[in-house]
């Protein structure tokens, strides 16, 4: 009896040992998902903050109140109209330039609140926006706000030739681990577009993602049936356009933003894109990407 005793405490404790060694286990792992970024339903539904902060910030335009618009303003604030200029956080205030689309009319609004990013898009004035928020100690601030303009809807270019940049190589030391995961995620993408994979590209991407440029605002369904179409014929995508410029910014733990420039791969006028970043079911997944061509730039050649 004593023995069948022993043996029974035995087994208790080695179960007891289990249970805890579990829940050790799963403790970080509750953690890492509590701190990635909500499901899209949920990112919508939280949005009101954003919403309401963007709004004050659209009638403070409206008004032409200065002061107003100011405290909204991020310190690394960028503004990009629709000819494509940009202009930093003094010149917004000293030169206050017209922006096309903050009045009462916007269509289409989308808005969705990543935890440490907002993002705010919709149409208005033949233009399309992007405005993208940042929670500070003091506040919802707005980091980027583009405008790009509407105009024929354009084809996706043909397939053919060589992607170096940004397929293999991004001229751009990450100076962080985010950086350089969102980076290898992003190269991942480049390369499921050059050689089309639908599977692994939808991986990398969001479900609320959409592509918006002058002739284009494509959902991430449709994008990845244009992927899927291009691997069921054995066909090769346009490689990507190469980068100019690049900077990043780790907005928390799950959420960043990446600022470029690009010149066409198949020739033209660069262009300036903004770009979010957020970390969801384990992966880095690009959120949304807006871009406006640089009217006054002199145009680059074709690659190839």
């Amino acid at each position: 009896m004593k023995m069948q005793a022993y043996f029974k405490n035995a087994v208790v404790e080695i179960q007891m040992k289990r249970l805890v060694t579990l829940a050790l286990i799963a403790m970080p792992i509750a953690l890492v998902m509590h701190a990635q970024t909500p499901s899209p339903s949920q990112a919508a539904q939280d949005s009101v903050p954003v919403v309401n902060a963007d709004h004050a910030l659209t009638e403070a335009l409206l008004h032409g109140d200065k002061a107003a618009v100011a405290k909204f303003l991020d310190k690394d604030f960028e503004f990009t109209n629709t000819e494509g200029k940009t202009f930093t956080h003094a010149a917004m205030i000293e030169q206050f330039p017209a922006v096309v689309t903050a009045g009462p009319g916007s269509t289409n609004v989308h808005s969705y609140n990543y935890g440490k990013i907002g993002v705010v898009l919709g149409i208005e004035n033949q233009a399309r926006f992007e405005r993208v928020w940042v929670s500070r100690p003091d506040g919802w601030r707005i980091f980027n706000f583009i405008e790009t303009p509407i105009g024929p809807k354009v084809q996706l270019p043909p397939g053919g030739g060589d992607c170096n940049n940004p397929c293999r190589t991004i001229p751009y030391a990450p100076t962080t681990a985010m950086d350089k995961a969102i980076l290898d995620a992003w190269k991942h993408a480049k390369n499921d577009e050059w050689h089309p994979n639908s599977a692994d590209w939808a991986l990398r991407t969001s479900e609320e993602f959409s592509i918006i440029n002058s002739g284009t605002d494509r959902t991430k369904a449709e994008r990845v049936a244009m992927l899927a179409k291009q691997q069921a014929a054995g066909e090769s995508g346009p490689p990507g356009d190469p980068i100019h410029d690049i900077r990043m910014y780790d907005i928390g733990k799950n959420a960043a933003i990446m600022r470029s420039i690009h010149n066409p791969h198949r020739g033209g006028k660069p262009y300036y894109n903004i770009r979010v970043w957020i970390l969801r079911d384990g992966l880095w997944q690009l959120a949304a990407s807006q871009q406006t061509t640089i009217k006054s730039a002199a145009p680059i050649p074709a690659l190839n």
